[in-house]
């Protein structure tokens, strides 16, 4: 039976009868749709569709566009009403009037703090005089061009931009600037009621707009909710800023380039005491830092930076704090105008800001449709405050390498009253707290031999008796902004001794306390309270301000704690303590008895001898301490590591010097309690370790301490084990096996070599449940090359896994390497190695190598040429074989004759693009002459067109320059240089100026200079050229001149501490020519003097021509 036809039914007000129009099945959705052009054709003027009233849109796509070509849906049994231009214009109209006030509900206003916002305020009185313009392109009021396509009335489209405007200048709290939009709104109003058209469409209109403004409204309330609650928010852990913006930098959003701006917190928390409003919340006073995987970034915190954006777009008042509108400028209040990011930021924020918030939400750039404001496309209530595993992560997305005492956005880190942490720049830092206390206290811990980091409040001190302490501690409370104290007690602190020490840590509000009680002994004259001693510090833990306590060096603390000192703890989370005695039964009842107080505990850690019995008593109090997250003992070298949740120990790592150290009970209490992670520092007894591979289930990870000898065995029996365990249970955890040098030394920290020494590192990855597996070797020989018959066996038969080799001599690792089966492809990426006495067939071995490893990118050679020629071929052969490859060369013993070969075959970098180290021997030859080939090599950029040369024949015939097939001059781009080498280099002033200007200190990360002439001028000089950047420090790592005529001098201790500052964490070594006499060794943030001695009463000196300081 045939379906009965389908229509659907429209009138007009100029029709007497219903007209019928068939639908369309649309063929991807299966639904049916009715086109908008088959209803033009019914209705000549057709404007658009309403139901009942109510606007009909066109459908739309996922991302919100019309639908071509446009439709409406289907209305099954429903007459649509098509609204028509009329032909004529009627001069009796219905006077158009803006709803009134008491039109809306009363929900619909924005939902403040009790103290309201200026610009919330406004928006509410203005906004009762005006209709809600239609703010997205959604609303169907048409008219038909002479092209039959339907666009708005342009009095409409006045109207709408007009409206446009008018919200945002509202919403921004630009009053004046508001009304005289408003003006041009009431006039154009007053024009729209000369024409019945538009009358009606108005009034259609304004039931659309009426409730899109009660959206807008219920958005902007929940809004101003989630930026209260985030400025609210307490992160106790995360010594790191929270409130931040992202900006496109000047090239604009498009660009992908972005930096993210921190914000000062300040509020009523740094108001001064004669002000009655708390100072705006502004930008840090920094240039803000670029952003490193944009993409990533945006993906993990789009939703926080959408909050963070709508505050400074709109502003926020509470009881506490003020975020000006964006429109105000105050965001930028206090900053220096005259810095150029400053300018740039002054007269460019707004679009900046409106900028990413249309690129977060998807919008288009339309300023006729766009509104910058939440609508139907946000959701506010998704909108999310930053979580504390998200803020730590925070910093790795920046561009910024700081020290261990600077901090982000040069903000400081205070505690409110109500103990929240807010970060604020120094200005509102010394708000409430006088320069001389400051300094006072900047004194006392220097005198005291400590360490006073302002920027986090952090004072580090040593104090030698009582007195001392008193005076400290005055000085501590009148500053009252210290956060974490680490203080030494270097006398017999009595009771009374502890009781002032935690007065003074409470009203200071000391958040984080460290004790070091390693001088304490047994006080005489402290013998009443011997049983009490240290009940002041146990009494800490519940004064409401101390969150972390860490005691060093109280051996006999339980012993010397009564019960009458326990109290419930709230805001205790972190404690940690380390001791060099065993607990007996009763200390360890009180142990047990303290931590049952510690409710709020969130991290615990134990140094102590027995680590069993503390690690039992401790899982026997876990159900009192539910917030626990990690527990750590430690004894000697071993450690025993839990994560903790609800109560229960979810997974345990251990780290052990051997296996056979576990007693049965040990052993016990780690199969019980799921062990997952075992970290064993020296070969293992194998059957030891696959009982605890088959015994504890859930054990996915090992690191293991192996000797190369015992590596194939250990390999071996592990596979062949799992495969066993997957066989007889069906699965097995074991996922990652890990093997190193004893000791667990890693790879890469491997640098004074044993003469036959083979070190072999590995990592297994298994697939989950199957005997299938991945592995990845890394293997380094010692100088004489020297390769044992079981690291040979273990080599060829996992060769195939080798990523990194690196050798002295070539030709007895390419043995090996060609007798591995070519079962499976080779993985390796790096050969590095010396190429001393390479064989005749070396090359074409060496292509084999390489052609079998589809992943090999690095190749490393080093010369020692000396008086042969046949070496100096070699060299050619390799370079204009494997030049585009080659990441590191070191050539030495080069004679003139040597050099004059290379630089005239391989005159740039061109030749070796993607060398990154560079080591230079010039022992045996002149300098002047070669300076230019020097310089081409440790330029950073190409600077001229140069000729590419093409592989050259593999004969061993003497190549000259006509040998070098050339292509077409072209410019390649090149790896700036990381690390330069250069020995005995006799360069004069301006040449060693040329070599320094030369090198790309942008990138450099080591330096090392030996038996020069290099001068305390040439250091000025490569000082200066180390490039400032307020956002990220020179990645200046390492910077050796040895045996230089750079003599000790004040001018030297300047020059070192201006180094300093750039590069506050560069290692620096200086020697003076003699192997007898100063040097200089500086490591971290301290810079030593080693003064043997002087050189000038032992060996003749060369004297430095740039210092008229210097003894000759």
């Amino acid at each position: 039976m045939d379906e009965e036809p389908l229509f659907q039914a429209f009138r007009s007000r100029s029709t007497d009868c219903d007209i019928k129009i068939k639908p369309h099945k649309d063929s991807k959705s299966g639904e049916h749709i009715v086109l908008w052009s088959d209803i033009q054709q019914a209705f000549k003027n057709a404007m658009f569709i309403r139901n009942d009233g109510s606007l009909v849109s066109f459908l739309k796509d996922d991302n919100f566009e019309e639908l071509i070509p446009q439709r409406i849906a289907y209305y099954p049994g429903v007459v649509l009403e098509v609204v028509v231009e009329d032909s004529k214009q009627d001069t009796d109209f219905t006077k158009i009037t803006p709803m009134s006030r008491e039109s809306r509900s009363d929900d619909n206003s924005f939902n403040t703090h009790s103290n309201g916002s200026n610009t919330t305020n406004m928006l509410n009185q203005n906004m009762s005089t005006l209709t809600l313009a239609d703010i997205n392109t959604n609303n169907q009021s048409f008219v038909v061009n002479s092209d039959g396509k339907s666009e708005l009335h342009p009095a409409l489209r006045e109207y709408k931009q007009l409206y446009h405007s008018y919200f945002q200048v509202i919403m921004s709290g630009e009053e004046l600037q508001a009304a005289s939009i408003k003006q041009s709104i009431d006039k154009l109003v007053v024009d729209m009621e000369q024409n019945k058209t538009l009358q009606e469409q108005l009034i259609v209109m304004q039931q659309e707009m009426q409730l899109m403004e009660k959206q807008t409204f219920e958005q902007l309330a929940i809004l101003q909710g989630r930026v209260h609650v985030l400025l609210t928010h307490t992160y106790d852990k995360c010594p790191i800023p929270k409130l931040f913006i992202i900006l496109p930098k000047e090239e604009g959003a498009l660009s992908g380039l972005y930096r993210l701006y921190f914000l000062c917190e300040c509020g009523t928390h740094t108001m001064a005491e004669h002000n009655k409003t708390p100072p705006p919340i502004h930008l840090a006073k920094h240039e803000g830092y670029d952003l490193d995987k944009p993409t990533e970034f945006f993906e993990r915190y789009r939703s926080y930076i959408m909050t963070m954006m709508y505050m400074v777009k709109f502003g926020i008042t509470t009881d506490s704090l003020i975020v000006p509108p964006l429109s105000s400028l105050g965001i930028l209040e206090g900053l220096d105008n005259t810095q150029e990011h400053v300018k740039y930021l002054r007269s460019n924020i707004t679009p900046l800001v409106d900028n990413i918030i249309r690129s977060l939400q998807g919008y288009k750039n339309d300023a006729e449709t766009t509104l910058e404001l939440p609508t139907g496309n946000t959701d506010f209530g998704n909108l999310e405050s930053l979580g504390e595993a998200d803020l730590r992560q925070l910093e790795s997305y920046l561009k910024v390498v700081k020290d261990q005492g600077s901090v982000l956005g040069n903000l400081y880190r205070i505690v409110t009253p109500e103990g929240n942490t807010k970060w604020v720049c120094f200005d509102h830092y010394c708000a409430n707290y006088r320069e001389s206390v400051i300094q006072q206290l900047r004194d006392i811990v220097k005198v005291n031999y400590g360490r006073f980091i302002e920027e986090t409040g952090r004072i580090e001190i040593k104090i030698g008796s009582s007195i001392l302490a008193k005076q400290f501690y005055n000085v501590m409370v009148k500053a009252s902004w210290i956060q974490e104290l680490d203080i030494t007690l270097r006398w017999d602190a009595t009771m009374d001794d502890f009781q002032l020490l935690a007065e003074t840590v409470t009203k200071a509000n000391v958040i984080r306390l460290t004790i070091d009680g390693t001088h304490f002994k047994n006080p005489i004259l402290d013998v009443i309270n011997r049983g009490r001693r240290f009940d002041p510090i146990l009494q800490l833990a519940s004064n409401t301000v101390v969150q972390s306590l860490q005691l060093k060096g109280f051996n006999d603390f339980y012993s010397r704690t009564s019960k009458s000192s326990w109290q419930l703890v709230h805001q205790f989370r972190v404690f940690s303590m380390k001791m060099q005695v065993d607990l007996d039964s009763k200390a360890m009842k009180l142990f047990k008895d303290t931590l049952k107080h510690c409710a709020a505990l969130t991290a615990l850690d134990l140094k102590i001898q027995h680590q069993y019995s503390v690690a039992e008593a401790t899982s026997n109090v876990l159900s009192s301490l539910q917030k626990l997250e990690s527990l750590k003992i430690t004894s000697g070298r071993r450690s025993f590591t839990a994560s903790v949740s609800q109560g229960k120990i979810q997974d345990i790592e251990l780290k052990i010097e051997r296996l056979d150290e576990l007693d049965s009970d040990e052993f016990k209490f780690i199969r019980k309690q799921h062990l997952t992670r075992l970290a064993v520092m020296h070969t293992p007894d194998q059957d030891l370790l696959m009982d605890i591979l088959r015994l504890c289930p859930r054990l996915s990870h090992l690191q293991i301490g192996c000797k190369s000898q015992r590596l194939l065995a250990l390999t071996n029996r592990l596979i062949s084990t799992r495969e066993s365990i997957l066989q007889e249970q069906g699965s097995c955890c074991l996922r990652t096996v890990e093997v190193m040098e004893e000791e667990l030394r890693p790879f890469d920290t491997l640098v004074n070599f044993v003469m036959i020494k083979v070190y072999i590192q590995y990592i297994i990855s298994f697939a989950e449940d199957s005997n299938s597996f991945d592995m990845r070797t890394w293997i380094r020989l010692g100088v004489l090359g020297y390769i044992h018959n079981a690291a040979r066996e273990f080599i060829r038969q996992y060769g195939w896994s080798i990523v990194f080799l690196d050798q002295i001599r070539f030709e007895p690792f390419a043995e090996i390497l060609e007798d591995i089966p070519s079962t499976r492809t080779s993985q390796l990426e790096s050969f590095h190695f010396y190429a001393y006495n390479f064989p005749d067939d070396g090359l074409d071995r060496l292509n084999k190598i390489i052609k079998r490893s589809p992943n090999f990118k690095d190749l490393g050679l080093e010369f020692y040429f000396g008086e042969e020629c046949d070496r100096l071929e070699t060299a050619l052969l390799l370079f204009s074989r494997y030049g585009t490859i080659l990441s590191s060369l070191e050539l030495g013993g080069m004679y003139d004759g040597t050099l004059e070969r290379i630089a005239e075959l391989f005159p740039s970098r061109d030749s070796f693009p993607n060398l990154v180290s560079l080591d230079l021997d010039f022992s045996r030859c002149g300098l002047s002459s070669h300076i230019p080939w020097i310089l081409a090599m440790i330029s950073s950029s190409p600077q001229t067109p140069t000729s590419s040369s093409s592989d050259l024949s593999l004969s061993r015939n003497i190549l000259d320059k006509n040998s070098i097939q050339k292509d077409s001059e072209t410019t390649v781009s090149w790896t700036k240089l990381r690390k330069l080498r250069l020995w005995k280099a006799s360069l004069q002033t301006e040449e060693w100026k040329q070599v320094i200007e030369a090198v790309d200190f942008s990138v450099l990360e080591h330096l090392y200079l030996r038996v020069t002439k290099f001068s305390r001028k040439q250091l000025k000089l490569l000082i200066d050229r180390i490039p400032v950047n307020n956002i990220s420090e020179a990645p200046l790592k390492v910077l050796k001149i040895n045996y230089t005529p750079i003599a000790d001098s004040i001018l030297l201790r300047s020059m070192v501490a201006d180094l300093r500052k750039k590069v506050p964490l560069i290692d620096i070594h200086l020697q003076e020519v003699a192997t007898i006499g100063y040097s200089y060794e500086s490591t971290g943030a301290e810079f030593q003097l080693d003064h043997v001695t002087p050189i000038s009463q032992l060996v003749h000196v060369y004297p430095d021509p740039d210092d008229p300081e210097s003894d000759t």
